[in-house]
């Protein structure tokens, strides 16, 4: 019975603890998990660290907000950083001073307009700064105008003057300035303001971190759409800035508003930037801000209709929030597909033509399937309705040319072939193997790693049927090996469905036929730790299960030996440990006499290969040459097979 397993055990996960039997066989953790639970969290943590760009860039976390002046005629004035006149050119550094001190002039002229329009008669805890009749009708005008002068310098050129403004001291003015009673104009431009402050690097949004209570408080139903939307804006870039400050915003209440706000659905921005704002605060890595904010009645509903009804750009931000909720609420799951989340979900993935929009989307399917069976069969049935199915969507993201959405897929189809046999042959046969077997050849070294794990994952028996066989052998007090683990796995399955070990063969005889070997090979000679043990857990399977004995031979042609080989001598236990058992296993002393001498040869009938008794000279008295036996080769004798068989590799 062919041995359709990786030490032993149902899939191909790898990671902490998987050479060896009685090990728990899992499928891969949810949130991109390379394999195992230690690199979950840590794609977990990444992907709590988005990067500052959020807008710009496919992983935006922040966006500034650039824009122009118009003067009393409507005629547009924009404000450029260190002009100096046409035909003037200066450095970078002269530009960067300049900036600064533009900027700082802009506070002086802010800070002297807030001061003296302190009204005299406020009520207490009911500031109204700005709300003048009459005459002062004018400096309110002369505020705002303030207000939008500082506001295009703090998003003028490529590194705006943020630094200069917060040391000028600019944050305790616009907080002066989104006091309650203040006109709307004057609201929108001071949060457009912290805006950009908060766009910049820790520090200085840590600063405009003093704005928050204010900027939550202009969320409320009372408040104009266009304040309530640029306050969200602010504390998006915020909440982009990490863990320590999403904790602040949450603690002073700043999720229910947004999620009150998201069902806003015109103007249609007020909804993107709220689920825009309601990503980056529940990014994790804590869990609790995804549990609050599915607890908000109708949340769930929301989300499926912006999914199936908004515009593309609201629908990039309901993935990424889906994105998250998914990864960090696994409960949640299952009440996502019974509230129809897999349809327009599966739409999108065959439809899209953006990495901005699939990238989430991925992520999204990789999460569900990355759970119990069932989930995945939910999502292959959801997909049978819909042109080009789970599988073909995933193929034409593999087919991009885009190395993240090549990773993505390739990690979504590793964990459905983690599943079942059922699951395992909808891989093979969707259409997926040719896009993965040439990235596995071609693709850089991130993601021939995730390919190299579906290919893995289709050719091994479910780790159902592995983790059963094991226990039945420990209950009876036998304590199975990694081979016979699977050989009992194997024996069981056939007596349920004699067809489901012969579909796992003919899957590896495929993929191995088209030439898959050196791609592991090369995984074998990486320096990645995680990618030499995932070659060898492949190598072990083509050894071992491959029909007719051809397995040896296979690895030996693709130079697999000398691969092993380098690993012997590893500082890496598991490594070291792996290559041996291998090497000792398929290229012992009795490797190649079948070949040479003829199956009488081989004597014994036992460990898969026969065994060759101590002190049986097969050889007519000359013994093993030295690259048979482990021996050092003389310099002569190096590359040279002494049968004539033109060996080119030494044992060592």
């Amino acid at each position: 019975m062919a041995d359709l397993s990786f030490g032993g055990e149902g899939s191909f996960t790898g990671g902490e603890g998987s050479w060896g039997p009685g090990r728990t066989p899992q499928r891969r953790a949810p949130l991109l998990a390379s394999v195992g639970p230690i690199a979950a969290a840590r794609r977990r943590n990444q992907a709590a660290i988005i990067g500052k760009e959020r807008r710009e860039a496919l992983m935006r976390a922040k966006r500034i907000c650039r824009g122009i002046v118009k003067d009393e005629e409507g005629v547009e004035d924009v404000v450029e950083m260190g002009d100096k006149g046409e035909g003037v050119e200066i450095d970078e550094e002269e530009a960067e001073r300049l900036a600064g001190e533009t900027v700082v002039q802009a506070v002086e002229e802010l800070r002297a307009l807030v001061k003296g329009a302190a009204p005299s008669g406020a009520a207490a805890g009911v500031p109204t700064i700005g709300k003048v009749t009459g005459g002062g009708g004018d400096t309110a005008r002369l505020r705002v105008q303030a207000l939008q002068k500082l506001r295009v310098q703090l998003s003028s050129g490529s590194f705006p003057p943020v630094t200069p403004a917060v040391r000028a001291g600019v944050i305790p003015l616009l907080i002066e300035c989104l006091k309650f009673g203040s006109r709307e104009e004057q609201l929108v431009e001071a949060a457009w303001c912290v805006t950009n402050i908060a766009s910049g690097d820790s520090e200085n949004t840590v600063a405009a971190l003093a704005a928050a209570p204010l900027l939550i408080a202009h969320l409320g139903d009372k408040s104009p759409m266009p304040v309530a939307e640029q306050c969200a804006w602010a504390l998006g870039n915020m909440a982009g800035e990490g863990p320590e400050v999403r904790a602040v915003l949450l603690a002073n209440g700043a999720l229910r508003p947004l999620a009150r706000l998201m069902g806003v659905m015109r103007p249609s921005s007020v909804a993107r930037t709220s689920a825009w704002v309601m990503s980056n605060l529940i990014k994790g890595p804590d869990p609790s801000a995804a549990m609050e904010l599915m607890k908000v009645r109708g949340m769930m509903e929301l989300l499926i209709s912006a999914l199936s009804k908004g515009d593309t750009d609201l629908v990039v931000e309901v993935a990424w929030v889906l994105t998250y909720v998914t990864s960090m609420l696994d409960p949640q799951v299952p009440r996502l597909i019974e509230a129809g989340l897999l349809p327009p979900l599966l739409r999108h993935l065959v439809s899209a033509s953006t990495p901005g929009l699939l990238t989430p989307v991925v992520r999204t399917i990789g999460n569900i399937v990355a759970g119990e069976n069932s989930r995945t069969d939910a999502v292959l049935v959801a997909g049978a309705e819909i042109p080009g199915g789970l599988i073909g969507g995933l193929v034409r993201c593999l087919e991009s040319e885009h190395r993240i959405l090549q990773k993505e897929a390739a990690w979504v189809l590793s964990n459905i072939a983690g599943g079942t046999v059922a699951h395992k042959e909808a891989v093979f046969s969707g259409g997926a193997m040719p896009p993965l077997l040439h990235l596995l050849a071609t693709a850089a070294f991130d993601v021939r790693k995730e390919v190299a794990y579906v290919i893995g994952n289709v050719c091994v028996m479910p780790a159902a049927a592995a983790a059963a066989a094991a226990a039945v052998a420990t209950k009876v007090g036998h304590s199975p090996s990694a081979g016979e683990v699977e050989e009992m796995a194997m024996a069981a399955a056939a007596a349920h469905n004699p067809s489901q070990p012969d579909v796992l063969v003919n899957h590896l005889v495929s993929v191995v036929d088209r030439g898959c070997v050196p791609g592991f090979i090369a995984l074998v000679r990486s320096l990645d730790i995680e990618a030499a043990k995932l070659g060898l857990q492949f190598l072990e399977l083509v050894l071992r299960a491959m029909p007719d004995r051809r397995g040896p031979q296979v690895v030996e042609k693709e130079d697999g030996i000398e691969a092993m080989e380098s690993l012997q001598n590893h500082s890496n236990d598991e490594l070291r440990a792996m290559s041996n058992h291998l090497i000792d296993k398929f290229f012992g002393e009795d490797y190649g006499l079948e070949e040479e001498y003829g199956v009488g040869a081989v004597v014994g009938g036992g460990g898969g290969f026969g065994n060759i008794e101590k002190g049986d000279d097969i050889m007519g008295g000359g013994g093993y040459p030295p690259w048979r036996t482990g021996g050092r080769s003389t310099s002569n004798e190096r590359g040279v097979d002494p049968m004539g068989g033109g060996m080119d590799m030494m044992r060592t």
